[in-house]
């Protein structure tokens, strides 16, 4: 999978389920598994909050990962990566 072939995804996702409720999400290709993380407090920082659990889900392997969370109202970004390298992106909510 590529970073755009999860934006594509996560997009489609957004279409069915709807984007004000969107919690972080890591996907893990190489375990087959989709995480979500909940329960954030509001006094976090969603971007910290996405970040440091993805690392900690990743600690110590050089696995490739993808994260999606919300950065705006229409918006989420995108931190994947791929054979070691990590990408960043923004993309809208909707299609």
């Amino acid at each position: 999978m590529t970073a755009n072939q999860f934006i594509i995804m996560t997009q489609k996702v957004i279409a069915n389920d709807g984007f004000e409720g969107y919690l972080p999400t890591l996907v893990l290709p190489a375990r087959d598994a989709v995480l979500v993380l909940q329960g954030i407090p509001t006094s976090v920082d969603i971007e910290v909050a996405a970040r440091s659990w993805a690392a900690k889900k990743v600690a110590e392997s050089s696995e490739d990962y993808f994260l999606a969370f919300k950065v705006s109202t229409e918006k989420f970004k995108v931190v994947a990566r791929i054979s070691g390298v990590v990408q960043e992106q923004v993309a809208r909510a909707v299609l």
